[in-house]
Parts: C-alpha cells; structure tokens; sequence
C-alpha cells in the first residue's frame, strides 16, 4: 500500500511538473509559441553569452545580482509532441558557468524554430552574443559588448565597455559610449553618436552619421553618404561615392570619395581631400589644405595655411585669411580649363606666378587681372598654344604662389 501510494505520488509530482511546463504552449496559425523564464544569482563583473541564435534579443540592465531570461520562441512545426521536444532542448542549453551565463545548443540554430530574448542582467556585465539574423538591443550595459548579426538591425545605448558589433546587412545605432567603438555591416546606415573614444565604422554601401567623438574616426563605405560632426581627434573617411560632409573637427582630416561633392567647415588641423569629380567646398582650415577633383569645381575660403589644388577643369576659388605670415603659405592651384580666382591678405609677402596655356583652337580671349604689380608677357609656343604669364614679388616676395590654367582666366586680388 505504501509503495502505492509513493508511486502515486510520484505520477502527481511528475504530471505536475509537465503540466506546469506545458501550460506555456500555445497554438497561433500555423505555428507553436511557448515561454521559458530562467533566473540565475550571479555576482558583478560576469558576461552573457548567447551562440547560434535565431531570433531578437533585447538587453536591458538593473541593480539586482540576478540574471532575468525570458525567451518566447516561436515554431513552424507539426504537432504539439514536437513542440514539448523542442522546448525540452532549449531548456538544457541554459548554463551557468563560474559568473557566465551561457545559452546555446542545437535547439537554437534551426531554421524553423524563432526566439525573441527579453534579458536583465547587472549593469556591470560584458556581453558576447551571435545571432543568425535577429535584431539586438542593448542599453545601459557597463562591460565589454561584443555583438554579431547575420542581418539584423543592431541598437546600443549607454554602453560603458568597448563595443564591437556587426551585421551582415542591417542597420547599426550607437548612442553615449565611454569607450571605443567598432561598427561592420554589409550595407546597412550607422549612425554613432557622443562616444568617448575612438570610432571605425565600415559598411558596404549605406551611409554613415559620426557625432561628438574624443578620439579619431576611421569611416568606410562602399558608396553611402558620410557625415561628421563634432569630433576632436583626427578623421579618415573612404566612399567609393557618395558625398562627405565634415562639421567641427579638432584634428587632421582625410577624405576621398570616388565621385560624390565634399563640403568642410572648420578643422583645426590639416585637410586632405580627393574626389573623382564631384565639388569641394571647404571653409576654416588652420592647417595645411590638398584638395584633388577629377573635374569639379573648387571654393576654399577662411584657409590659413598652405594651398594645393588640383582639377581637371572645374573653377577654383581661394581666399586666404592667415594673419600670420611666418608659417607655411605656399599657394598651388592647377586647372585643366577653369577660371582661377585667389584673394591673398594685402600685406602677405609672396612671389606669384600665373600661367594661361591657351590652345590656338580656342574662341576665348583670357587674362590675368591682378591687384599686384606684376610683370604680364604673353608669348607663342610654337603654333599650337598661346601662353600669358604674369611674375612678381609682392610685400618684398616670400612663399611661392604657383598658377595655372588650361584655359581660363586669373584673378588675384587682395583680401576684402
């Protein structure tokens, strides 16, 4: 009778406990939705680290030494037998190892079976997590975030660790860091915003938006927009072709793009800028400027350094504002076929030299307008061009401002 009895006990125990399981299943259409909850007493400084996931994961922290799980999995399967299976097995890839928590296993990567994560967990936590192709959400994290996404959009805020996340296509979010960022996607846009620390983006073709950076910016991408602001260390920007748009950066800069327009203002340091053939607009450089166009045109204004400029036929407008002379103000400007307009303080001591070659087929008539006393020729080389150059020192001569011009007018006048 007691052996009965226990055994009967036992039956209620174990239905029990499989009904309480159950419960959570639930049929919706075509697919077997069902709930598992896990808390795990932890200590600070641990990580989370989830592998092979397919689904969503949101991220969230509190002041407790728990680790608060909730996965709603989704699953495109048959009968309700396979669905406890399924169930069965996500519940044995929840781990604790020393102060980690670990969730993965075989009822993670299958492609029928998709999860959506609602996670809490100490602020003082690092996460390490892979995904097949969800999106991820991570706030308020204080440890290291190393995050990876076949596809998926990635959002982070008020992370204090170095952040490194990728994405196979999706789009990429970072706001209010305390330490370096890293951001890769496919192709997606990604936007990083008030970081304390460096910051390297690349993506495969979307646009890029960098705003309020303390270390230097590195950005890549296959043809996307970029656009900075704010930023005081040195920045480095690659497109195949869009346009790049810089705002306030404290260090030196470097910008090319296969053919889209560059627009500067303001850089304390130097500036460098290459495009295939699309505009530069540059405005309050305090170092030395080298501006390269396949064919664009060319306006600098507020420059208070050195000058090289180079276009393959587009106009060229410079104004110079430095006041003081004794640092570097070489000036050289070349266009295959553009006018050349230069406005230079009136008291810069400088030696210029303006060339026009002017092919013999041409209809215009060029010149050199000058308000510099300078010494204006105007000869043949032999019977294909005519060339007018124009020589002189100004304020006792000094740094060499070089001129040419396939094929449009000079103007050099004194700064107003």
């Amino acid at each position: 009778m007691l052996r009965k009895k226990g055994l009967l006990v036992l039956l209620v125990v174990i239905c029990v406990a499989f009904s309480a399981y159950t419960q959570e299943l639930q049929q919706k259409g075509r697919y077997w939705v069902g709930k598992i909850e896990k808390t795990f007493k932890v200590q600070s400084g641990g990580s989370l680290e989830m592998d092979d996931i397919q689904g969503d994961i949101y991220i969230r922290v509190w002041d407790k030494g728990e680790v608060h799980i909730l996965e709603t999995k989704r699953m495109d399967i048959f009968s309700e037998n396979e669905a406890k299976r399924a169930m069965e097995e996500s519940e044995s890839g929840y781990m604790k190892r020393g102060n980690n928590i670990i969730i993965s296993g075989p009822a993670f990567d299958r492609s029928w079976i998709n999860s959506y994560f609602e996670i809490t967990l100490p602020k003082s936590f690092s996460c390490d997590i892979e995904t097949q192709g969800g999106d991820l959400k991570i706030i308020g994290v204080q440890g290291r975030v190393d995050a990876g996404t076949g596809g998926g959009d990635v959002e982070l805020e008020d992370i204090g660790g170095v952040t490194y996340v990728k994405t196979g296509g999706g789009d990429i979010d970072i706001e209010r860091t305390t330490s370096s960022v890293t951001a890769k996607t496919g192709g997606g846009d990604v936007a990083v915003v008030d970081v304390e620390g460096s910051v390297k983006v690349a993506t495969g073709g979307g646009d890029v938006i960098v705003e309020n950076s303390t270390d230097f910016v590195e950005v890549t991408t296959g043809g996307g927009d970029v656009e900075i602001k704010s930023t005081r260390g040195s920045v480095e920007i690659t497109t195949g072709g869009g346009d790049i748009d810089i705002r306030d950066a404290s260090g030196d800069v470097a910008a090319t793009t296969g053919g889209g327009d560059i627009d500067i203002s303001k850089v304390d340091g130097d500036f460098k800028a290459t495009t295939g053939g699309g505009d530069i607009d540059v405005s309050n450089v305090a170092g030395k400027l080298e501006v390269t166009t396949g064919g664009g045109e060319v306006e600098l204004a507020g420059i208070k350094g050195a000058v090289n400029v180079l276009t393959g036929g587009g106009d060229v407008t410079v104004e110079m504002t430095l006041q003081d002379f004794s640092v570097d103000h070489r000036v050289s400007i070349k266009t295959g076929g553009g006018d050349i307009d230069l406005s230079i303080p009136a008291k810069m001591p400088a030696t210029i030299k303006a060339e026009i070659k002017i092919s013999r087929k041409s209809w215009e008539d060029y010149e050199i307008i000058s308000d510099f006393p300078l010494k204006i020729t105007t000869e043949d080389e032999g019977s294909r061009y005519r060339i007018i150059r124009a020589e002189g020192d100004v304020n006792g001569g000094g740094d060499l401002i070089d001129l040419a011009t396939g094929g449009g007018n000079i103007y050099i006048q004194k700064l107003r």
